[in-house]
């Protein structure tokens, strides 16, 4: 394995994960990209954890789990980033002729411009993926750099399943943080 890929999308309005899908490979592909979409749109089941002290919060989990109404529910536009799969011609006849969705190509290396998508990173990456094998910390002598040392004694292996619960729980929690809506048009979607 040399990466691990988390496709998201996003409801800007409510800031709720609307799905994901996870990637182990080099480079996500355009099929990664469909599945993720396949994921926000489809009815999510509720998981059953199996690592201790995970579990979905009160506030906690997907909107479709909340509000069953809302599986299958569409957006009106999706915003992506410049990577190829995202621009694929699958992806985009995907959005434009199955969702129904206008899409918007946002400008190369502007973060500024996708500012949910990235706040969303940054929390996971705050939570989750500092605590992964692979993270090389903040600084040369972070306590995490040495763990992910593939030469060192140090060892934090998280398994395939243990990943996918742990991103399922962040996510879930993620989604259960009251946000108060901003100025933004609702039903506006954003993948990265």
């Amino acid at each position: 394995m040399e990466r691990v890929w988390l496709l998201v999308i996003i409801d800007v309005y409510t800031r709720v994960v609307l799905g994901y899908h996870i990637v182990l490979a080099s480079e996500y592909s355009r099929y990664d990209v469909i599945k993720t979409i396949e994921n926000a749109l489809e009815p999510r089941r509720v998981k059953d954890f199996t690592i201790a002290g995970l579990g979905y919060g009160a506030q906690e989990g997907f909107a479709s789990q909340r509000m069953p109404e809302l599986a299958y529910a569409v957006w009106e536009r999706m915003k992506l980033d410049n990577a190829k799969a995202n621009l694929a011609d699958d992806t985009i006849r995907a959005l434009c002729e199955f969702v129904g969705c206008l899409v918007d190509a946002g400008p190369r290396h502007s973060p500024d411009e996708r500012p949910y998508i990235e706040r969303f990173f940054g929390t996971v990456a705050s939570r989750l993926s500092s605590r992964l094998l692979g993270y090389t910390g903040s600084h040369p002598r972070d306590l995490r750099r040495a763990l992910a040392d593939p030469k060192g004694s140090l060892r934090l292996y998280v398994s395939l399943d243990e990943l996918e619960e742990l991103v399922e729980y962040a996510i879930a929690s993620y989604n259960g943080t009251p946000y108060r809506p901003g100025r933004t048009t609702p039903r506006e979607a954003r993948l990265r």
